[in-house]
């Protein structure tokens, strides 16, 4: 018979093979039974659950494994980009926002770049053009944006009637073939 610590070892480790194989939610079960168990597995066994839990669409559980992980040293750089995500797939823009301030706080939180643009289209969604600017800002200096954040940058700009850096934006999608392409011409027109 195993003894706790044994058996919270091989229940990890039967669970990552069977993720390793794609029998996710075989893998769940087993990755479940560690959660509340208070071992050096707990941990890593949220982050592989709640993986499992975000590639189903399951977010109300995979936002639950990530918040879990916002207190662990291996996992509290990643779980803010999961979280943002989550938030931001199911519309809760409020939420996103408000978590965002908190999530670039961080310590070398990862893909704070794709965060910062979350937050941002989540603040176009929203129309308030002023946080839309700010977070595209901030973005716009740690990767290149794409079509879709350009021509919501651009808007936001001229909605905000700062015409010249609306311009600016808009331009780098004047000459592509992407759907914002014949609005931005529109715009920079008027």
């Amino acid at each position: 018979m195993l003894g706790n610590a044994s058996r919270n070892e091989f229940d990890f480790r039967y669970a990552y093979s069977l993720y390793g194989t794609n029998q996710r939610d075989e893998a769940s079960k087993h990755f479940e039974k560690l959660l509340n168990k208070n071992s050096k597995y707990s941990y890593p066994a949220a982050y592989y659950d709640g993986i499992i839990a975000f590639d189903a669409n399951e977010y109300k559980e995979a936002l639950e494994r990530f918040e879990f992980l916002k207190s662990s040293k291996n996992y509290a750089e990643i779980a803010p980009y999961y979280i943002c995500k989550i938030l931001y797939d199911t519309k809760k823009y409020d939420e996103l926002i408000t978590y965002a301030n908190e999530a670039m706080q961080v310590p070398q939180v990862k893909n704070a770049n794709e965060i910062l643009v979350m937050t941002a289209s989540a603040s176009f969604s929203k129309k308030d053009w002023q946080k839309t600017i700010e977070f595209y800002e901030q973005a716009e200096k740690k990767t290149v944006l794409k079509d879709l954040s350009l021509y919501e940058f651009g808007y936001a700009y001229f909605q905000n009637q700062v015409y010249l850096k609306s311009i600016n934006q808009l331009k780098k999608l004047a000459d592509k073939k992407s759907p914002y392409s014949q609005h931005s011409l529109y715009l920079i027109g008027q």
